[in-house]
């Protein structure tokens, strides 16, 4: 590919289809980072994937709850505020249910526990945010 034919008809499909290719990437990395409890890592794989993809929902789920796993409850309701925000003027929809039920999950446990910045046990986040 050339540096002159990048916006040419030829190339569309080619930058579409690595650019799917780098967003699964990263949702696999971020995967495996959580999986391994490096949960920071997660979340700067996750933020990379939302900023190239902004309507990517399940990015911003993963996203939403790893900052809840970590502590950061008012980050999570950022990033849920951001999705509305993107899905309403990209697309005209609401976030889906799964990830509306999340948010409320994330609500709930800071109704019940108020403390900013407190860290969830790993067995308290497959019941509260899985």
């Amino acid at each position: 590919m050339l540096p002159e034919d990048l916006y040419e008809d030829w190339a569309v499909a080619s930058r579409e289809r690595l650019r799917g290719l780098y967003g699964d990437l990263l949702f696999r990395l971020a995967r495996l980072r959580e999986e391994s409890g490096d949960y920071a890592e997660g979340i700067g794989l996750l933020r990379s994937l939302v900023d190239a993809d902004p309507t990517n929902e399940e990015a911003h789920r993963r996203l939403m709850r790893l900052q809840a796993l970590t502590g950061n409850r008012l980050g999570a309701f950022q990033q849920y505020r951001q999705l509305v925000q993107v899905l309403r003027s990209e697309a005209g929809v609401e976030p889906d249910r799964t990830t509306v039920e999340l948010y409320d999950r994330i609500t709930a446990q800071t109704a019940n526990d108020p403390s900013p910045q407190k860290e969830v046990t790993r067995e308290a986040a497959e019941k509260l945010y899985l």
